[in-house]
């Protein structure tokens, strides 16, 4: 390939990033088949991991409530860790559709 063709290539790529400039695209679900389906699981999905998020943090605070009874800070650390676990967990869980929501639409 010698300089000649490489400037081509370069000039038709200049040409075609001109046209893309002009092209204005807004994706909808509301074409796709089964789109309903995808939201709907979508939001039990979205149920369920704020569910998970809500039981690691009430399972945190038992471990929590057992290691300060018996004294033990090993249990204490693990209960702790679960309450903050699950806190962003659920806290992920909710935000993670209108981070997508916003990128994607």
């Amino acid at each position: 390939m010698n300089i000649s063709d490489w400037v081509e290539s370069f000039t038709v790529l200049a040409d075609t990033s001109a046209f893309l400039d002009e092209l204005n695209v807004k994706p909808t679900l509301s074409g796709l088949p089964g789109a309903a389906l995808i939201d709907r699981m979508l939001g039990w999905l979205q149920a369920l991991a704020i569910a998970a998020g809500l039981g690691a943090v009430l399972a945190g605070f038992v471990k929590t409530s057992a290691a300060k009874k018996r004294g033990s800070g090993e249990l204490l650390g693990e209960g702790q860790s679960w309450i903050v676990a699950g806190c962003i967990s659920a806290v992920g869980a909710g935000i993670a559709v209108e981070l997508i929501q916003a990128f994607l639409f």
